[in-house]
């Protein structure tokens, strides 16, 4: 089973970017490492 939905999000200037989220089940899982690593917050983004 999976899913598409067509939307924007904003990147860094502010402008809205298109995007498509795809939402879809494995066969095999995933290690909570990589899950961890590619679903966290990019810190390096963040402003402060």
């Amino acid at each position: 089973m999976c899913s598409f939905e067509e939307t924007t999000l904003k990147d860094d200037n502010g402008k809205d970017v298109p995007v498509v989220k795809i939402d879809f089940l494995l066969k095999i899982p995933v290690e909570d490492n990589i899950y961890n690593y590619i679903t966290k917050e990019n810190k390096a983004h963040t402003k402060t």
